[in-house]
């Protein structure tokens, strides 16, 4: 299954774009919405600053690869100025169970080794998202499905194909005087995540934005910490 995924314009008010394909359907069929998301506070300099999300491709033996090629196009035909991942882009555990019970839409890894397969996904997966484009860079954080295959490598697939692996770090981006920090962490179940050291109120000209895999650190760190952010962004 893939998951919602979410593009996001950040402006006084700022806007969003959705590319929301439900399961099992074909690559032609997915679409892009327009969300509203309000920013208060926004630095002017980052009005209509647009941010593409793209979460939980999850290729394997469930998603095949025309689906996140799909996706792909279509996020680059947005021209966000910034491209983020959100974790989760293998089924390494869906192939496992197809070879198992049968049923699969992609069977281009069905004669994997096992013991090759999570890194012949990733790989897989970051050649694809590694079409991505945006002006300040692809950037991303892995998720509790990704955690078969080492950090180390991870983040060298990655980096190799031009994604940002972030993983309990900040990117800083600047217009004029205005900073905008994407702040990334490791995912809330299986990695180790931990805010980056920046102040825990943000500056009168920042605009901050967390990103993670799972939702629940969003909440963690809204219930238990005084961090500011602007905006979360999350996949799971």
């Amino acid at each position: 299954m893939i998951s919602r995924r979410e593009f996001l314009r950040l402006g006084g008010t700022a806007a969003a774009l959705a590319l929301a394909p439900q399961a099992a359907v074909a690559a032609e069929r997915l679409e892009v919405e327009e969300v509203e998301v309000s920013v208060p506070f926004l630095p002017r300099p980052f009005d209509f600053f647009r941010i593409g999300f793209l979460s939980d491709t999850h290729l394997g033996a469930y998603v095949p690869h025309e689906w996140i090629e799909s996706a792909v196009r279509q996020l680059n035909e947005v021209q966000a100025d910034l491209v983020v991942l959100g974790g989760d882009y293998i089924g390494y555990r869906d192939s496992l169970r197809s070879r198992r019970y049968g049923f699969s839409q992609n069977n281009c890894f069905d004669h994997c080794p096992v013991p090759l397969l999570p890194k012949r996904l990733l790989t897989a997966t970051a050649d694809l998202l590694g079409r991505l484009k945006a002006s300040q860079g692809v950037h991303a954080v892995f998720g509790n499905h990704d955690e078969v295959v080492y950090p180390g490598i991870r983040d060298r697939i990655f980096a190799k194909r031009g994604i940002n692996p972030l993983g309990n770090t900040v990117v800083s981006i600047r217009r004029d005087a205005a900073t905008l920090q994407l702040i990334g962490t490791e995912d809330y179940r299986t990695g180790r995540p931990r805010l980056p050291s920046l102040p825990s109120s943000r500056g009168d000209n920042e605009v901050r934005i967390l990103l993670t895999h799972n939702p629940d650190l969003l909440s963690d760190v809204l219930r238990n910490t005084q961090f500011q952010f602007d905006l979360g962004l999350a996949g799971h």
